[in-house]
C-alpha cells in the first residue's frame, strides 16, 4: 500500500500545485485506506463462494432427508391402507351375515303373519258359526 501511496503522491504533485505536502499525504492515505484491496476482495469473494457451496450442499442433504421421510410416510400410509382394506373385507363378511339373518327374520315374519291370519280367520269362522247357531237354534 505504501508503494501505491508514493506513486499517487508523485502523480498528484506533478499534476497539481501542492501547497502543503503533509496534507496531500494525509488525503492520499485516507483515499487508499477507504479503498478495498484486490486481495481482500478476492479473499472475501472466495469465502462467500465457499459459504454458498456449503449452503447448497446442506440444502441438498435436507432435500434428500425430506425425500426419505416422505418415502417412509408413504410406506406407512400404504400399510394403513392395507389394514383398512382388510377391515373392509371383514365388514363385508359381517354385512353378509346380517343379510342372512335379515332373510331368516323375514321368513319368520311371513310365517307369523300367515299364522295370525289363519287364527284370525278361524276365530271369525267360529264366531260366525256360534252366531248362526244362536239365531237358528
Amino acid at each position: 500500500m505504501s508503494d501505491l501511496a508514493e506513486i499517487i503522491t508523485g502523480e498528484f504533485t506533478d499534476a497539481v500545485e501542492v501547497k502543503n505536502p503533509e496534507s496531500l499525504k494525509r488525503g492520499i492515505f485516507l483515499l487508499l485506506s477507504s479503498t478495498v484491496r484486490k486481495e481482500e476482495h478476492a479473499a472475501e469473494h472466495d469465502g462467500l463462494k465457499e459459504s454458498i457451496r456449503t449452503l447448497s450442499k446442506n440444502v441438498e442433504l435436507i432435500a434428500l432427508r425430506m425425500e426419505e421421510g416422505f418415502k417412509r410416510i408413504d410406506a406407512r400410509l400404504e400399510a394403513s391402507d392395507k389394514r383398512f382394506e382388510t377391515m373392509d373385507r371383514r365388514f363385508e363378511v359381517i354385512d353378509k351375515r346380517f343379510e342372512a339373518i335379515d332373510r331368516r327374520f323375514e321368513v319368520i315374519d311371513k310365517r307369523f303373519n300367515r299364522l295370525t291370519a289363519l287364527i284370525t280367520s278361524g276365530f271369525v269362522f267360529v264366531t260366525a258359526l256360534i252366531t248362526v247357531y244362536r239365531f237358528l237354534g
